[in-house]
């Protein structure tokens, strides 16, 4: 329980510029809205498996903007292998930067997808892929995508009666915000908070 604490709390973001109006939407294949939110793919395996993580970047904008992807990595599982893809390119484990794409104005590109492959090792990796305007770096969309390979589902630790932790609000927000958390009795649980580009802050 304090490792997935601590992995969700990880998700926060407190920084004012990142609360902007960014240029970018990021959508699931099926609509959700995943825009500066945490997208979580499971597997009941870790064996001969690949997880992927389909978003879909929508512009927003009335002009065309020329977009790379920054890959941040959280916590990775040792022995676990990750590749993202971008435009015409997938790019190798080791490389954190894409070269930038440009999306017409008003439309939606849908070829970015994170790949992980476990290898056989069971456990949660989290990884924060970051789209952001070449021209304007500050004007950035993310979504931290936590893949979870194994017998342990996220989304039934999410559902359980003994753990809460409620969305920050308000959100956005310039000089604080709340949230609601609460867990079993006689746990210990720490509290980390993360910028975009995976840096402890406080």
């Amino acid at each position: 329980m304090k490792i997935f604490i601590l992995i969700l709390f990880s998700i926060l973001v407190f920084f004012n510029s990142y609360f902007a109006q960014s240029s970018f939407v990021l959508t699931t294949p099926e609509g959700e809205n995943v825009t500066n939110d945490t997208l979580f793919i499971t597997s009941a395996t870790a064996v001969e498996v690949t997880l992927e993580a389909h978003v879909y970047v929508e512009n927003t904008n009335t002009t065309p903007l020329d977009v790379f992807v920054r890959k941040t990595e959280t916590t990775v599982i040792n022995g676990t292998m990750n590749t993202f893809c971008w435009g015409p390119n997938c790019y190798p484990p080791l490389t954190t930067e894409s070269n930038p794409l440009t999306i017409p104005a008003s439309s939606v590109e849908e070829s970015f997808h994170g790949d992980y492959t476990p290898a056989g090792n069971e456990g949660q990796t989290i990884i924060t892929y970051v789209f952001c305007n070449d021209k304007n770096t500050e004007d950035t969309s993310f979504v931290v995508v936590v893949f979870q390979a194994g017998t342990v589902d996220v989304q039934d630790l999410l559902s359980s009666s003994n753990f809460h932790f409620s969305k920050p609000y308000p959100n956005p927000a310039l000089e604080y915000t709340n949230f609601e958390y609460a867990f079993e009795e006689n746990k210990i649980a720490e509290l980390r908070f993360y910028n975009v580009i995976g840096k402890e802050i406080e």
